[in-house]
């Protein structure tokens, strides 16, 4: 059993699958099969086991613990956490098991998305038709072959699904800035979900960070820069539009606490909240200047009244009328 930190996990991980592609099994030359967990503990390689209790042909993106069989090679992935497998050339599969730990989970399936690219309406996929758009409101059966990488709103809109599978209510949500717009990064989307014992807390999938906080409480108190950093996190890819190339300004949120807390800072001025093809703000700490700029966009304002009423209540459904 081999553990190793993430930050060197990639590099391992290609280093080794290189090595074994090298290498000539004795059944028709068949590469042979990789399998590994990924933990807070690090990246574990897997040891194929003797028998399985059933075959895996049909691996979906949550799965139960147990014993599974891929290519006649059979694992026991009953410990929780991000599980991939491969055999260079034919094999493909990644998918997370559930654990105690909600928040542990929540890591794992920051790994199943990589945050990047520039067309920010699609999901792309990293093997086959590079611009496949895909429906990031579904989780899509690509996921549990391949990382797929988005930007903010695809991945919240994936999460939200994943999150829905393991039984956990969670919704889209955003933020847009006070300060003067630049065009570029005036805002993000999230996540919002509930904890085990009820209460919405946030979840950006983009930069595997989480608050112990609502998004209305990080915002109204100006809690941005309180964040944690998940067990794992996504990797990254380059962002590049016709006009600017944004790999940097993303390698340095991934790459520094107090740039990324900046950023917060920045973007994490007025929350939205999304109900029915809408977005909603409370409005009553908000100057004239502010409003019209969040109007201009299509978001609606509310009274924070309304929004604690329609967004907070103990029902998992919105109560606007």
């Amino acid at each position: 059993m081999k553990h190793l930190s993430a930050a060197g996990a990639t590099r391992w991980i290609k280093n080794r699958i290189w090595k074994r592609s090298k290498l000539v099994s004795a059944n028709h030359g068949v590469p042979p099969l990789l399998g590994y967990r990924e933990t807070e503990r690090g990246l574990e390689e897997l040891t194929p086991i003797a028998t399985a209790a059933w075959w895996a042909s049909d691996i979906d993106v949550v799965q139960s613990p147990g014993f599974y069989s891929f290519g006649n090679v059979a694992f026991d992935i009953q410990q929780p956490g991000h599980y991939f497998f491969s055999r260079v050339g034919s094999l493909s599969r990644q998918f997370v098991v559930p654990g105690a730990s909600q928040l542990s989970t929540l890591g794992a399936i920051c790994r199943l998305w990589i945050y990047g690219q520039p067309d920010d309406a699609c999901l792309r996929l990293l093997h086959g038709s590079r611009n496949q758009q895909l429906d990031p409101s579904q989780t899509p059966s690509e996921l549990s072959s391949a990382p797929l990488v988005g930007g903010c709103h695809s991945l919240s809109a994936l999460a939200v699904a994943v999150l829905h599978r393991l039984g956990i209510e969670a919704r889209l949500v955003a933020v847009m800035t006070k300060q003067q717009r630049n065009g570029i990064d005036d805002g993000h989307t999230l996540v919002e979900f509930r904890d085990a014992g009820g209460e919405w807390k946030v979840f950006d999938p983009s930069f595997g960070t989480y608050w112990n906080a609502s998004l209305l409480d990080v915002c109204s108190q100006e809690r941005s820069d309180a964040f944690q950093y998940l067990s794992l996190r996504p990797y990254f890819a380059g962002w590049r539009t016709s006009s600017v190339d944004l790999h940097f300004w993303i390698r340095s949120r991934f790459s520094s606490r107090e740039v990324l807390a900046s950023w917060y800072e920045r973007v994490m001025g007025t929350p939205l909240f999304y109900d029915r093809g809408a977005y909603y703000y409370p409005e009553d700490a908000l100057d004239i200047s502010a409003h019209l700029m969040l109007k201009q966009c299509g978001y609606r304002p509310d009274a924070r009244q309304t929004i604690v009423r329609n967004f907070y209540t103990d029902s998992s459904e919105s109560q606007r009328s």
